[in-house]
């Protein structure tokens, strides 16, 4: 919509506004997030749960806000019309790398009924023929493994620098690289106040990042 809109001119900033409405329509501390995401380089990506929201169909979301969050009616259509436009990013002349590891269970759970998960996943199947979209699932009878700790996101910046986003019920925060571990085999992931995030989410942990990247998945870079 952006895109198309700059190239005739006029529309350009109405389409700005659009897009800046519907990125005020998310929680505040996601938006930053957006801004991260919409520049990354690469994006390296775990859900034990859901389907990431950047390869989610417009029903899977949708069902997703209606059955897993505390919206009602018609307050569920500017959040899915603000996940539906993050989605862009992969479509834009050179999109990031995205590399995404999923539960197996993701794959069985049927949000929204199976007529919506069977369309999930052939979605899965076409956006994974991509070049620049890489996609990887845990194995059904893996035991207990790093990844349970909880969801997560890696960016890597223009500059190199890599940023995460953690998510839980309460809600997300950006953690980022500290330049030197404390002691070695620390987890080397500091949230922007200086604080360790497996401390203040509770349900992550740098250790279960650097597993998962390495072990699981080709690298992010």
């Amino acid at each position: 919509m952006l895109s198309r809109a700059s190239e005739q001119g006029h529309g350009w900033p109405q389409a700005r506004q659009h897009h800046i409405g519907l990125k005020e329509s998310l929680m505040p501390w996601f938006r930053e997030w957006v801004t991260i995401e919409q520049e990354a380089t690469a994006l390296c990506s775990f859900q034990p749960l859901v389907v990431p929201g950047l390869l989610q169909t417009e029903e899977y979301a949708r069902a997703l806000y209606e059955g897993a969050s505390h919206l009602v009616g018609d307050q569920v259509e500017q959040p899915l019309a603000a996940r539906l436009d993050r989605q862009k990013v992969l479509d834009r002349p050179n999109p990031p790398l995205l590399v995404a590891v999923l539960d197996y269970t993701v794959l069985e759970r049927p949000v929204g009924g199976p007529k919506v998960m069977r369309e999930q996943l052939r979605h899965l199947v076409t956006v994974g023929n991509r070049t620049r979209v890489h996609l990887h699932v845990v194995p059904r009878g893996v035991g207990a493994y790093p990844g349970l700790n909880g969801a997560f996101v890696i960016a890597t910046t223009t500059d190199g620098d890599d940023l995460a986003y953690l998510d839980n019920q309460l809600r997300g925060a950006i953690a980022e690289r500290s330049p030197s571990p404390p002691t070695p085999g620390a987890p080397s992931w500091r949230t922007p106040n200086g604080a360790d995030p497996g401390q203040r989410q509770g349900r992550w942990s740098g250790v279960g990042v650097s597993t998962i990247c390495a072990a699981t998945i080709a690298p992010c870079r």
